[in-house]
């Protein structure tokens, strides 16, 4: 029964006052149980940041050999793709609406080349993330390894300039996970050296697209992609098939506002068992297979709300072969015509709401939980470790059960419920104080085991200037060796924790730390009468210190293992041997309830979008809202 409920698709506007941002006190009971974190939760203040990501302000914009692509690129609206078939007249127009051509690598063979480059350059259109690159495969049809001529290079800044998009270093994160035993023999077990062996591979890519690309991401790589200078626009590649889009695009939003780099949407119509086609031909029809329309919808949807630049099918517009864009509408057709028409009527969503930070490490490496390709892995082949597994439970607060994107047929996984609204972007230890000022609460969410310095001096600015840091023992260790944090016991399993005059017992042993605090510190939570959990105001703002390695168990705990993707582990929920703390777990969840704007009930999923308007005194959020 639970797929008959994944039609719900609703977008919801409201235009009134501002809701009292200064502190979400009204979301905690006012009993004496609660009392402490009631008077916590009062002192941190929702940010309402109205502002998109404008490339131009950022100092990496004029470092590029081919500046990265604006929202004035854009006309400031969302654009879409209308096919893959670059047209030469209006005869060859898609039959959907959209601006946005997206051919493979045969365009760059076809005998039309500059006349399609005219055509399209005239009438305003433009030329969007030429596919098919395939490192070491022979070149067949439109995917193969080749090397952009300069000459085309050339016809495409004099007919298209900014118009165009860049060549895709598509999927390459995924090549690369199932090639890099055979690129690096013997496998290196150190993060900053896999950082950097993984270099020559996209740098490789990146010269032979002539350094002036957009990336479309499927399984991880997200941030490091995004660093490097060929880079103009980045997208995700959505699917019930390897990683959950909501975690892609949490990782790209973050590694857009890090470094000025602006980002489209694209839907898959495979999923792991096959793709979906419309065709009277039973030599292309492929109706029950792929993805649902309801995940394609509501992907479209979600995207066009994180403010995706271009929202791009995969293919299957149109009756009859795979990337058809003429003739009968298929449903995908007209689920993107709607689209198109919908946005067309209401405009642009204003800045999506986040009001969260998960910080990690730049160099950690992180990938999903569970995937195509591997389980608790970084750096395709390091085993997690406590870092990696508060990575991973940290998104799963945010979207429960994300790591089974690919491995149900009813879609568990591919778009989850938010508990809190998507309300976190992830950021590296690389960012700088300006991204993070714009989230009021930011949480040491992996091992930042790489900042030294400049990282502590950039956390103490931001909590100073109001933010409120969650962190635990071991990284609070390095950004204030003031404190000497070290560890105290060892909790054994059964451990009961006091908040308040709650009780809460854990399930698994954990290390307590101890630490020489200052006098303002607060303690928020105890073991035996000894501090586990204390919130120390620091200038305008607040830092909330557990007392605990990582907010995890410290003995692994038995967990269900089904068989990976590769053994067919399919329709079975994946367990963790570790996960946070329950009191851990209770003061992060009232943190984060006290910055979430709206609440919408369980087993929906909510994006809350912002606009100022100047000529009335109201605040106007766009509300989108789905099923899971």
């Amino acid at each position: 029964m639970r797929i008959l409920y994944r039609y719900l698709l609703s977008i919801v506007f409201f235009l009134s006052n501002a809701p009292d941002i200064g502190a979400s006190v009204q979301l905690f009971s006012a009993d004496k149980e609660n009392n402490c974190m009631r008077e916590l939760c009062s002192r941190i203040h929702p940010i309402l940041y109205p502002y998109p990501v404008e490339p131009m302000e950022y100092p990496e914009y004029s470092r590029r050999p081919y500046p990265a692509l604006s929202w004035s690129d854009f006309g400031h609206r969302t654009q879409f793709v209308a096919g893959r078939n670059v047209p030469l007249n209006e005869a060859e127009l898609a039959d959907v609406p959209g601006l946005v051509y997206r051919p493979g690598a045969s365009f760059l063979k076809d005998r039309e080349f500059t006349g399609k480059l005219q055509y399209i350059g005239k009438h305003g259109m433009y030329l969007h993330n030429i596919g098919g690159y395939g490192p070491g495969s022979p070149f067949y049809g439109s995917f193969g390894e080749y090397i952009v001529a300069e000459w085309q290079t050339e016809q495409i800044r004099k007919y298209l300039g900014r118009r165009f998009t860049g060549f895709d270093v598509g999927e390459q994160d995924g090549r690369f996970n199932f090639t890099y035993k055979q690129i690096m023999e013997p496998y290196i077990p150190d993060r900053r050296r896999q950082y950097l062996a993984s270099q020559p591979y996209f740098d490789r890519v990146a010269a032979d697209l002539g350094n002036w690309c957009s990336s479309l991401s499927v399984l991880w790589y997200w941030h490091y992609i995004l660093k490097e200078g060929y880079t103009i626009l980045a997208g995700a590649e959505t699917q019930n098939k390897i990683t959950n889009g909501q975690v892609q695009y949490m990782h790209l939003r973050g590694a857009g506002k890090q470094y000025g780099i602006l980002w489209f949407g694209d839907v898959s119509v495979f999923d792991t068992w096959g793709y979906k086609n419309y065709s009277r031909d039973e030599k292309y029809e492929r109706v029950n297979k792929g993805g649902s329309l309801s995940l394609f919808k509501r992907s479209y949807y979600t995207q066009y709300m994180y403010n995706a630049t271009i929202l791009s099918m995969e293919s299957g517009w149109c009756e009859g072969h795979f990337a058809n864009n003429k003739g009968e509408l298929t449903p995908i057709g007209k689920m993107h015509t709607d689209c198109a028409n919908f946005v067309e009527k209401y405009g642009q969503p204003g800045s999506m709401v986040t009001q969260i930070a998960l910080l990690n490490d730049f160099y950690s490496g992180w990938m999903p939980a569970d995937h195509i390709a591997g389980r608790f892995q970084v750096w395709n082949g390091m085993d997690y470790e406590a870092g990696d597994f508060l990575t991973d439970a940290m998104i799963s607060l945010f979207f429960p059960n994300y790591e089974r994107s690919g491995f149900f047929h009813d879609e568990t996984g591919a778009m989850c419920e938010t508990p809190y609204g998507e309300n976190a972007d992830i950021l590296h230890s690389d960012a700088r104080v300006e991204v993070m000022r714009q989230y009021p609460v930011m949480v040491a969410a992996g091992n930042l085991f790489s900042g030294g310095m400049e990282l502590a001096d950039k956390v103490k600015e931001y909590v100073h200037e109001g933010g409120t840091f969650i962190v635990t023992a071991e990284n609070a260790a390095r950004i204030w060796p003031e404190w000497k944090i070290d560890k105290s016991r060892t909790v054994p399993a059964g451990g009961i924790v006091r908040i308040g005059e709650n009780e809460l017992v854990e399930r698994g042993n954990f290390e307590l730390y101890r630490a020489s605090l200052p006098d303002e510190a607060h303690v928020l939570a105890t073991v035996g009468g000894e501090p586990v959990v204390v919130d120390i105001p620091a200038g305008k703002g607040q830092i909330l210190l557990s007392l605990t390695a990582y907010g995890l168990n410290a003995a692994p705990l038995e967990y269900n293992k089904p068989p990976t993707w590769m053994q067919g582990g399919f329709n079975t929920f994946l367990g963790r041997p570790y996960g946070l703390l329950n009191h851990f777990r209770s003061i992060v969840d009232a943190v984060f309830k006290s910055v979430q704007l709206f609440e919408v009930g369980e087993g929906l999923g909510v994006i809350v979008n912002y606009l100022k308007k100047a000529l009335i005194p109201q605040h106007y959020y766009k509300i989108f809202f789905l099923s899971t």
